[in-house]
């Protein structure tokens, strides 16, 4: 669905180039972000294809996300994630510890990050820190975390990688859907430590288990994402490494312990420490 908006400035939100801040006419107020593409600094479509089928999966993988749409502001076509005053950003300085606190404090706040860093690793997104996830307060002042901020998953820029700079075509390589990947798409050393060292094998694995990583998700996601945005040509080469990937990931989840597996590959790159 579609829904028309118009460009507003929330005093709230940053301004940034390639972003718009919009509202509908129902009053919602959203960040939008436009086909700008911050690496080459052209139109790329792509970056919000990413944002669109990653929302599209996570929603029914049950992750926590603000409201996403596809807003159609001045006449084009942006990806908007919803603004609600109240639910802010988890701030650069200190966030580490912040985010140790909300995990600490609540088993099903941990339990949630582990499903956004599973859905990481299922959907190729490189860029989970701290200040890509928002908090909330809950009952009893309790923090709530959202997550957000997906444009760097799935095709990346969606170039070759011989194109000058090199594009990120090459995570969806056939040949690609191996081990040796699994540490790109796990970027924060803290939140890393947080589920290996506060979760078991059973829950890491029943998490991972409840993902819809499935033919039919990615049947919604191409009815939902626009042809303007994903060709055809290139959803068929996503959907059929996502195929290879998620049966190599689900092989490596059953036949295995799932935390000594991940924690033995991401101590051999510097993101996590638990033995």
């Amino acid at each position: 669905m579609r829904i028309h908006a118009t460009q507003c400035s929330i005093a709230e939100l940053p301004s940034k180039k390639g972003a718009i801040h919009a509202v509908d006419g129902k009053g919602r107020r959203y960040y939008a972000k436009t086909q700008w593409c911050p690496k080459t600094h052209r139109a790329s479509p792509a970056w919000i294809a990413n944002e669109c089928v990653y929302y599209t999966i996570a929603r029914r993988s049950r992750l926590r996300m603000p409201e996403g749409v596809i807003l159609e502001i001045n006449g084009q076509l942006c990806w908007g994630s919803e603004y609600l005053a109240g639910r802010n950003k988890l701030p650069k300085i200190d966030s580490a510890r912040l985010l140790l606190q909300v995990c600490q404090n609540s088993r099903e706040e941990l339990l949630s990050l582990a499903r956004a860093l599973l859905l990481d690793l299922a959907l190729l997104n490189s860029d989970r820190k701290p200040w890509n996830m928002l908090a909330s307060q809950g009952d009893g002042g309790r923090r709530i975390l959202w997550y957000f901020d997906h444009d760097k998953s799935l095709l990346g820029d969606a170039r070759e990688p011989e194109d000058v700079p090199a594009g990120d075509f090459g995570r969806i390589h056939l040949a690609s859907a191996t081990d040796a990947k699994v540490a790109d798409y796990f970027a924060c050393a803290e939140a890393n430590d947080l589920i290996l060292g506060g979760l078991t094998d059973r829950e890491i694995h029943d998490i991972f288990g409840d993902l819809a990583l499935n033919a039919g998700s990615l049947e919604v996601a191409r009815k939902e994402c626009p042809n303007e945005w994903l060709s055809e040509s290139q959803f068929a080469r996503m959907e059929a490494f996502l195929t290879m990937w998620w049966r190599h990931l689900r092989e490596r989840f059953h036949s295995r312990s799932p935390r000594t597996y991940l924690a033995a590959l991401l101590r051999q790159r510097g993101l996590a420490s638990v033995p």
